[in-house]
């Protein structure tokens, strides 16, 4: 059961940094959960190793805008 389950190793291991909020709708198998992370891309394996990712629908979403997340690195990319 994740709510019984200490997180905080598997969050250092896949490099969360804090889960903001959760919100688990039962009847239709989604999570929408807020995190702060060192390493999006190991979300998956987070998931996958916690146990939310057997039977549930999961679905990763940035939280940034184009200007914070993409701008900077053309800018750097170009040398502007």
């Amino acid at each position: 059961m994740v709510g019984a389950k200490d997180l905080r190793p598997l969050m250092e291991k896949y490099g969360v940094t804090s889960i903001l909020d959760r919100y688990h709708s039962g009847l239709e198998h989604t999570f929408l959960w807020v995190v702060e992370t060192r390493e999006p891309h190991k979300l998956e394996e987070f998931a996958i190793e916690l146990g939310i990712a057997r039977f549930n629908f999961l679905k990763f979403v940035p939280l940034r805008t184009f200007e914070e997340g993409v701008v900077p690195y053309i800018r750097e990319l170009h040398g502007l």
